[in-house]
């Protein structure tokens, strides 16, 4: 452990510094997609599929391109997950009748069905972790994260 990584159990470095804040995030992270992961795996998906198929899901059908800004992903990285997703029969792919050179993607019945499920266990899971902050609390933890991101 690097001095600046904190003890969990105080939020204190070795050095008794306030932990840094990407040290906790990255902690963070790794845990709870460790716990989402195994969710998804119920459903043979992977969190990144979970991901995709959510965004696919909240727009309707579009194009690849459309996904990989909206997710600012590669357009490769894309392809390859919509084949994934398309393969298990979660997503499809049919032609946009305004331009037939590009396809429009969206969520089959299968792939609402699944992330209904997989959104109901990642409710519970996010409830698990927030459970020791009241709703002011976590209105300041999404506040901050989202600042952080934007």
């Amino acid at each position: 452990m690097q001095m600046d990584e904190a003890d969990t159990t105080n939020g204190l470095s070795a050095g008794r510094r306030p932990a840094r804040i990407l040290y906790l995030v990255r902690r963070f992270h790794a845990l709870a997609h460790a716990r989402l992961e195994s969710i998804t795996r119920a459903y043979d998906m992977t969190p990144a599929e979970f991901t995709m198929l959510s965004l696919v899901a909240g727009i309707g059908p579009c194009s690849s391109a459309e996904i990989a800004r909206r997710a600012s992903i590669t357009p490769q990285a894309v392809t390859q997950q919509i084949n994934q997703l398309e393969g298990k029969g979660l997503l499809l792919r049919r032609e946009n009748p305004s331009n037939r050179r590009i396809n429009l993607i969206e969520a089959t019945s299968e792939g609402r069905t699944g992330l209904s499920a997989i959104n109901q266990q990642a409710d519970r899971l996010e409830q698990e972790f927030l459970a020791a902050f009241g709703e002011p609390e976590q209105a300041v933890i999404r506040a901050f994260l989202s600042q952080a991101i934007t």
